[in-house]
């Protein structure tokens, strides 16, 4: 009977299950030959016992004896309690030898077999009501150590409806919830990594602690850096712990922090962060900090990479001193037109204005004087030519032109005459379609741009056989047309041959484009406009238009 007893003690002790420790204790007294009951544990303290007559019992003496012992009438019994290989102490228990004696018959054996048979049904109901309360405690200890390792799946089984029931069922609602959440958050995550991904901007989150706790896909391929290899790590010690310069960043002095610290944003639009290969590369950053109630509790960074546009101001300023110099050589050219033109104007024209004015003289007493008469054209013509080299400087220079009344339908008959022969020479004929006298506000330079048209049209346009001059006076403006029949210039080509360099850059418009930007020019310095059409069968219609002046 002491070893079932100090096996049930045991396993309630191993347990925690005091609640069948007691009832074990309530069945063992039922035993009238049981006069007392002591539980030690390994210290030699008692924590339990039974002793109705307060007996003096002397463990130290008895355990000496050994584990069955006869004294002072009694009979001490020793026994070691134990569960699963685990020692919780020593139980005591001392009967009555004469109450043994005298007592023992035919019913008393029946009762004491009565007694431990209720005494071990007793214990394998204890065991069973321990094992019904500890397995879910067990599995709930287990859940609970699963869902600390991240595994929010774990699943909880719920057989009662008790206490332990309860508790399982709240405990695997609280998983689930937490199992949401964390799938909740991850979407949160992908959605932000989504969005900054687009941005085009490295973009970092940190706690509080400066500690990093979220890396775009942008910011990993700045950096080097994978998100998993930076989360948890400090971030000014990691990417921004030295300036441009070599010279340590102390903590205390980084913008990344300092946001934490200040609750206010920080930018800088000319630093440096560190790759994972301890590269620099220059960026421009704002630092923002994270509020929760009022409260700074992290801080956002989003940057670009500013290496090309470092290199872009770079190529600026080498293209600004370029510029300076280019401009120095300019003017200095500047001066050199406003020198010859001034040689021009001055220095040819007077010459040739007397040697003018001396032949005329001369051949109005000699009318018949072949030489004379050949000298005075001659300088007729040379003060013609320096008369509009003047203008043509004048316009190529960007400054104003003088004006005066000019017969436009003459100075197209004259402009005619003056290539009939080079049009002739190419088997071409000039036609020419007036409606008479035409007068417009001009300067005389204002027939270069129909000789270009027409020295153009007899160049490129020979096929063509003929060239057509057409003047059309319209209530606002003046239009004149010089058609040819040639090759058509192609639509993206019209544009281009009045500008400078159209002559140069483009072998498909060979020929035409430097004259024909002087033409442009002349024409803007009148107010007036110059263009290309397609003729048609086909052929160029070259045209020009002046507003009519009252």
């Amino acid at each position: 009977m002491a070893e079932m007893f100090a096996l049930s003690t045991g396993i309630a002790l191993g347990l925690d299950n005091y609640s069948a420790l007691t009832e074990a204790m309530n069945w063992a007294k039922r035993d009238s030959s049981l006069s007392y009951i002591l539980l030690l544990d390994n210290e030699g303290e008692e924590f339990a016992s039974y002793n109705p007559d307060s007996l003096v019992v002397d463990v130290a003496a008895i355990m000496k004896k050994g584990n069955i012992v006869e004294s002072g009438g009694l009979l001490h019994t020793i026994v070691p309690m134990k569960y699963l290989d685990n020692d919780y102490g020593t139980l005591f228990l001392g009967y009555s030898l004469a109450e043994m004696h005298g007592h023992i018959s035919g019913n008393k054996m029946t009762s004491l077999y009565i007694s431990l048979m209720i005494l071990v049904l007793g214990i394998g109901l204890s065991l069973l009501f321990s094992n019904m309360i500890t397995k879910p405690i067990i599995r709930l200890s287990n859940a609970a150590n699963e869902l600390g390792e991240g595994n929010y799946l774990v699943d909880i089984e719920v057989t009662t409806s008790d206490e332990i029931g309860i508790l399982s069922t709240a405990f695997k609602t609280m998983a689930n919830r937490i199992n949401k959440t964390m799938l909740a958050l991850r979407l949160s995550e992908k959605k932000l990594s989504d969005i900054t991904s687009t941005l085009g901007e490295g973009v970092c989150v940190l706690d509080e602690q400066g500690q990093i706790t979220f890396v775009n896909p942008e910011a990993e391929k700045l950096l080097g850096w994978k998100e998993n290899e930076l989360l948890g790590k400090k971030m000014h010690s990691k990417i921004h712990y030295e300036n441009a310069d070599g010279d340590a960043i102390l903590a205390e002095d980084c913008n990344l922090l300092k946001v934490i610290k200040d609750g206010k944003d920080y930018k800088n639009s000319d630093d440096v962060f560190f790759t994972k290969n301890k590269e620099t590369f220059p960026v421009a950053y704002i630092s923002t900090p994270i509020l929760q109630d009022e409260k700074v509790t992290g801080s956002v960074i989003a940057f670009h990479g500013i290496k090309e546009r470092k290199e872009l101001i770079e190529t600026l300023r080498d293209s600004g001193e370029k510029f300076r110099l280019l401009s120095e050589q300019l003017a200095e050219t500047d001066s050199m037109k406003e020198l010859l033109l001034d040689i021009i104007t001055h220095d040819l024209k007077n010459p040739a204005g007397v040697i003018n004015g001396f032949s005329g003289i001369l051949l109005e007493q000699d009318p018949t004087d072949e030489m004379l008469q050949s000298v005075n054209d001659s300088s007729n013509r040379l003060l013609k030519v320096i008369e509009n080299a003047t203008a043509l400087a004048s316009v190529a220079m960007g400054e104003s032109i003088e004006k005066q009344n000019i017969n436009l339908n003459q100075m197209l008959q004259d402009v005619k005459s003056e290539f009939e022969q080079m049009a002739k020479h190419a088997e071409m004929e000039i036609k020419f379609h007036s409606q008479g006298d035409i007068f417009i506000n001009a300067n005389p330079i204002l027939s270069e741009v129909f000789k270009n048209y027409l020295s153009n049209s007899i160049k490129y346009a020979k096929e063509g056989k003929q060239i057509i001059l057409e003047i059309i006076e319209g209530k606002g403006s003046t239009q004149v047309y010089i058609k040819d029949f040639g090759t058509t210039i192609t639509k993206e080509n019209r544009e281009a041959i009045f500008l400078r360099q159209a002559r140069l850059d483009n072998p498909a418009i060979k020929g035409r484009g430097l004259g024909l930007a002087i033409v442009k020019r002349i024409a803007e310095a009148h107010g007036s406009k110059v263009w290309v059409e397609p003729n048609e069968p086909t052929g160029n219609s070259f045209c020009f238009e002046i507003p009519n002046e009252t």
